[in-house]
Protein backbone atom coordinates (compact mmCIF):
# COMPACT_ATOMS: atom_id res chain seq x y z
CA UNK A 1 0.00 0.00 0.00
CA UNK A 2 1.32 3.40 -0.88
CA UNK A 3 -0.09 6.79 -0.01
CA UNK A 4 1.15 10.28 -0.75
CA UNK A 5 4.11 10.89 1.57
CA UNK A 6 2.90 14.45 2.06
CA UNK A 7 -0.20 13.12 3.79
CA UNK A 8 1.94 11.28 6.33
CA UNK A 9 3.99 14.42 6.93
CA UNK A 10 0.91 16.59 7.39
CA UNK A 11 -0.61 14.12 9.84
CA UNK A 12 2.65 13.94 11.79
CA UNK A 13 2.35 17.68 12.45
CA UNK A 14 -0.87 17.13 14.40
CA UNK A 15 -2.84 19.67 12.40
CA UNK A 16 -6.12 19.20 10.55
CA UNK A 17 -5.64 18.29 6.90
CA UNK A 18 -7.52 19.78 3.97
CA UNK A 19 -6.74 17.75 0.86
CA UNK A 20 -7.74 17.38 -2.74
CA UNK A 21 -7.05 13.73 -3.39
CA UNK A 22 -8.58 10.39 -4.34
CA UNK A 23 -8.02 6.78 -3.38
CA UNK A 24 -6.38 5.44 -0.27
CA UNK A 25 -5.20 8.88 0.85
CA UNK A 26 -8.77 10.17 1.02
CA UNK A 27 -9.89 6.98 2.74
CA UNK A 28 -7.19 7.31 5.39
CA UNK A 29 -8.04 10.94 6.06
CA UNK A 30 -11.70 10.03 6.46
CA UNK A 31 -11.13 6.97 8.66
CA UNK A 32 -8.67 8.90 10.83
CA UNK A 33 -11.19 11.73 11.22
CA UNK A 34 -8.23 14.04 10.71
CA UNK A 35 -9.59 16.58 8.27
CA UNK A 36 -11.44 17.04 5.02
CA UNK A 37 -10.86 15.59 1.54
CA UNK A 38 -12.39 16.49 -1.79
CA UNK A 39 -11.99 14.56 -5.03
CA UNK A 40 -8.83 15.50 -6.93
CA UNK A 41 -9.30 18.33 -9.43
CA UNK A 42 -12.82 19.15 -8.20
CA UNK A 43 -12.53 22.86 -7.42
CA UNK A 44 -16.12 23.24 -6.25
CA UNK A 45 -15.77 20.36 -3.79
CA UNK A 46 -12.49 21.81 -2.51
CA UNK A 47 -14.13 25.18 -1.92
CA UNK A 48 -16.92 23.44 -0.01
CA UNK A 49 -14.58 21.58 2.34
CA UNK A 50 -12.59 24.74 2.98
CA UNK A 51 -15.82 26.53 3.92
CA UNK A 52 -16.82 23.53 6.06
CA UNK A 53 -13.47 23.73 7.85
CA UNK A 54 -13.80 27.45 8.45
CA UNK A 55 -17.24 26.96 9.98
CA UNK A 56 -16.22 24.51 12.72
CA UNK A 57 -15.10 25.72 16.14
CA UNK A 58 -11.55 25.61 17.50
CA UNK A 59 -12.22 22.57 19.68
CA UNK A 60 -13.31 20.59 16.62
CA UNK A 61 -10.23 21.75 14.70
CA UNK A 62 -7.99 20.73 17.60
CA UNK A 63 -9.68 17.31 17.71
CA UNK A 64 -8.99 16.79 13.99
CA UNK A 65 -5.33 17.64 14.59
CA UNK A 66 -5.08 15.26 17.53
CA UNK A 67 -6.71 12.54 15.44
CA UNK A 68 -4.19 13.16 12.67
CA UNK A 69 -1.22 12.81 15.02
CA UNK A 70 -2.68 9.75 16.72
CA UNK A 71 -3.27 8.01 13.37
CA UNK A 72 0.27 8.85 12.29
CA UNK A 73 1.72 7.36 15.47
CA UNK A 74 -0.33 4.17 15.13
CA UNK A 75 0.21 3.58 11.41
CA UNK A 76 3.13 5.56 10.00
CA UNK A 77 5.74 5.94 12.73
CA UNK A 78 9.14 5.09 11.24
CA UNK A 79 10.12 2.23 13.56
CA UNK A 80 6.70 0.62 13.16
CA UNK A 81 6.99 0.75 9.37
CA UNK A 82 10.50 -0.66 9.40
CA UNK A 83 9.39 -3.53 11.62
CA UNK A 84 6.50 -4.29 9.25
CA UNK A 85 8.79 -4.14 6.23
CA UNK A 86 11.30 -6.44 7.88
CA UNK A 87 8.51 -8.91 8.66
CA UNK A 88 7.26 -8.87 5.09
CA UNK A 89 10.73 -9.37 3.66
CA UNK A 90 11.52 -12.22 6.01
CA UNK A 91 8.40 -14.06 4.79
CA UNK A 92 9.53 -13.88 1.17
Amino acid sequence: MTIPSKLQSYMACGKPVIASLDGIGAEILKSAQAGFASPAEDVDALVKIILDFISIDEDAKNKLGKNARSYFEKHFERELLLTRLESILSEV
